[in-house]
C-alpha cells in the first residue's frame, strides 16, 4: 500500500503541474512552458518506473517551468 501511494503522489503531483503549464502555455504561448508540459507528463510516467527517474525528470519540468515563467512571450 505505501509503495502504491510512493507511486500515486508524486504522479499526480506531476499531472497537476503539466495541467498547470498548459494553463500558462495557453496564455503565453511560451516554448519553455511546452517543453514543461511535455516533460511533466513524462515524469509522472516516470515515477511509475523509478523514483530517481520520475524525480529527475521531474526537476527538469521544474526548472523549464521556472524558465518558462520568467522569459518573455516570444524569446528564447
Amino acid at each position: 500500500m505505501m509503495d502504491l501511494l510512493a507511486k500515486l503522489i508524486p504522479s499526480l503531483l506531476a499531472l497537476g503541474a503539466a495541467v498547470f503549464c498548459f494553463l500558462r502555455w495557453r496564455r503565453k504561448k511560451n516554448v519553455w512552458l511546452l517543453l514543461a508540459m511535455v516533460t511533466a507528463i513524462l515524469a509522472a510516467a516516470g515515477f511509475w518506473l523509478d523514483a530517481v527517474i520520475g524525480g529527475f525528470l521531474g526537476f527538469q519540468a521544474l526548472a523549464l517551468l521556472l524558465l518558462g515563467l520568467w522569459t518573455k512571450r516570444g524569446r528564447i
